[in-house]
């Protein structure tokens, strides 16, 4: 079996697996610095599987930021029929990608 965790970062919850690579909202930080969320829901480290009431003690889940990127554009806009009245916005999220290091319980 593969070692996963669940972690919550923020309003998100995320599902890991030993050396993945996932893309996140921003996390402050610079390229190859490492990073470790305490905030862990759920563990499975070879047979033993732990269930947080709400988080696992003791368990940490470590990463590396492996790049601070823009994600893709999302345009909308809006126009009202005869009066020449258009509006357009578009949005880019700051994204972090980081690669799960190792899923640690005690």
């Amino acid at each position: 079996m593969t070692d996963f965790a669940i972690i919550r970062k923020g309003l998100h919850q995320y599902s890991l697996k030993k050396g993945e690579y996932l893309d996140m909202p921003r996390i402050e930080g610079t390229v190859d610095s490492k990073i470790e969320f305490t905030d862990v829901l759920l563990t499975q480290v070879g047979d033993k599987t732990e269930i947080g009431q709400p988080v696992v003690e003791g368990a940490k889940v470590t990463c590396t930021i492996l790049k601070q990127f823009r994600g893709e554009k999302f345009e909308a806009g809006k126009f009202k029929a005869k009066s020449r009245y258009r509006k357009q916005w578009g949005y880019r999220e700051e994204l972090t990608r980081v690669r799960v290091d190792e899923i640690v319980i005690k």
